[in-house]
């Protein structure tokens, strides 16, 4: 009789220890879940940011082949009315 009692102590020892050890494990994986959906949130962040800065920058590149452009122009304005200049 206690034999059994002796087992059963223990077997209900081990179901205690394998369910606190369960909920310990249920908790990791929660925060788990946490982290990786901060994770996804950061990337999406740091992905709009990366997306803004290379609009920002086609932009800006745009904006250097106008100025270039019209600094050409203006060049060979001056050159053209030089050349008129000296050929009058």
């Amino acid at each position: 009789m206690w034999v059994s009692r002796l087992l059963r102590s223990e077997t209900e020892k081990q179901f205690v220890y394998i369910s606190d050890e369960i909920d310990v494990t249920k908790t990791i994986i929660t925060k788990l879940n946490d982290s990786g959906k901060e994770i996804e949130s950061a990337r999406s962040e740091l992905s709009d940011i990366v997306e803004g800065l290379a609009a920002v920058s086609e932009e800006n590149a745009a904006a250097t082949e106008e100025c270039l452009a019209s600094v050409e122009n203006r060049r060979l304005n001056c050159y053209n009315w030089k050349v008129q200049q000296k050929n009058r």
